[in-house]
């Protein structure tokens, strides 16, 4: 009994986000192109039933390390040992556009909220995730936009 209130409980979070984060997208004009780029790995999102509109999406990559390379790191785990200089190669220090949105857990605002500030971000929105948060996963998910 207890596994399946856990279950229906964490199923009613999950929709809650959805049907907020989508609300978010819904307040923008059909005409504005938007990007987002989720700072956190695409196996803690599964949106995608959930989007009814043509945007872009972008995750960050966590291959497996078949090649068996020693000291691999995935593009997550890069990211998350250096956030901002992440950012900067990926995007300041690039002709790459900056995405219209960002997408990340509570635990990086601290880290990223002044230079997402100077890069022409302001915080949007930000939804309840968990009342579990652990490691880079936070109880909260923060929208940036520009």
């Amino acid at each position: 009994m207890l596994v399946d209130l856990s279950f229906i409980y964490l199923n009613f979070l999950l929709e809650h986000y959805y049907v907020l984060f989508n609300l978010e997208l819904s307040t923008l004009p059909y005409t504005f192109h938007v990007s987002r780029y989720f700072l956190y790995t695409l196996n803690l999102f599964s949106n995608f039933s959930y989007i009814h509109r043509n945007i872009s999406m972008n995750f960050l990559t966590c291959e497996p390390n078949l090649q068996h390379n020693e000291n691999y790191l995935d593009e997550a785990d890069v990211f998350f040992n250096d956030p901002i200089g992440w950012l900067k190669t990926e995007y300041a220090a690039s002709s790459k556009p900056w995405p219209s949105h960002l997408v990340y857990f509570s635990p990086l605002q601290k880290t990223l909220e002044s230079y997402l500030s100077q890069s022409g971000y302001k915080q949007c929105t930000s939804f309840f995730h968990t009342h579990l948060p652990e490691g880079r996963v936070g109880s909260h998910v923060i929208v940036s936009c520009r």
